[in-house]
């Protein structure tokens, strides 16, 4: 129905009211009442403008968005590399022969440096995932290989700590396997690594296993597993989110961004997979993620 409608300046206004009725009727059908309602153009025109506000306020944070992780991918390959450099050089110093104070300090350059370079490859991948540029390129490999790998990098993290490293295989998984071996691998490095960063005597376990989902497929199942402090048991849905350091009172010594097991998650998430926790306050944690694989 067209309406018009005197507006307070005087002018008169054209507008369409769209009018519903809703009957209501008692148990033999009879109507004993019904409610109107009416709906303006007016009223219409400024949910439209309410919706197409919302529309540009996500539009408009989408671009921060892209924006911040454009300039964290930009600086942490800026600062990536004049850092490589940095720990090139202290390497080959360390190849010389030099007095055993002028030794120890390079070895701490080195140590930093190389501390310093895994929290940016932690911020360029953080930065990755945030805006969904994290690239996943399958291909044939051996998982036997790649658990290899990565127990000379999980070795060298432990150092001088009275850490025992434990690997358990399921001695049936196959020997070819096709996916992204390189995400695997920071997968397991990632939640191996922090393992050894708050675990100071006893073991850190690396348990690979897998269960048949198909005549071509199987479901490959990791499991790290310490014998550090643990965590509260309602701290554990606080475990991956970014920026998160728990108990930060008790761990304010040991360094890191609090982005490495996000990552995991996330990265796990991007190939289809579930990441699952389990502790036990003072007795270690236990991570579990499960990949598809064919």
């Amino acid at each position: 129905m067209k309406l018009s409608v005197n507006s307070v300046d005087g002018n008169v206004i054209e507008v369409w009211s769209y009018e519903t009725v809703l009957l209501m009727h008692d148990s033999h059908g009879d109507i004993k009442a019904f409610i109107s309602v009416n709906d303006t153009t007016e009223e219409r025109q400024k949910e439209e403008q309410i919706r197409h506000q919302l529309e540009e306020n996500v539009k408009e944070a989408e671009r921060i968005a892209n924006m911040k992780s454009d300039f964290l991918a930009n600086m942490s390959h800026e600062i990536r590399t004049p850092m490589n450099a940095v720990i090139g050089m202290a390497e080959m110093a360390l190849r010389e022969d030099l007095p055993d104070a002028a030794r120890d300090y390079i070895n701490q350059i080195k140590s930093s440096g190389n501390a310093l370079l895994g929290i940016i490859n932690d911020i360029l991948d953080f930065s990755k995932i945030d805006s969904g540029k994290m690239d996943i390129i399958p291909d044939n490999y051996d998982p036997l290989s790649v658990i290899h790998d990565i127990s000379g990098v999980i070795m060298n993290r432990i150092g001088e700590k009275e850490l025992e490293l434990v690997g358990t295989i399921n001695p049936d998984l196959p020997i070819g396997l096709f996916g992204d071996a390189m995400r695997l691998r920071q997968i397991i490095i990632n939640l191996a690594n922090n393992a050894v960063k708050f675990t100071e005597s006893g073991y850190v376990k690396v348990d690979v296993d897998f269960e048949k989902t198909g005549e071509d497929e199987i479901m490959l199942s990791v499991s790290v597993i310490d014998t550090g402090m643990g965590i509260k048991e309602e701290d554990l849905n606080k475990l991956f989110v970014s920026f998160q350091q728990l108990d930060s009172k008790r761990n304010r010594n040991i360094e890191g961004t609090g982005l490495g097991l996000a990552i995991v998650k996330n990265a796990v998430a991007a190939h289809g997979g579930t990441t699952t926790a389990e502790t036990t306050p003072g007795g270690g944690l236990t991570i579990k993620f499960t990949l598809a694989r064919f």
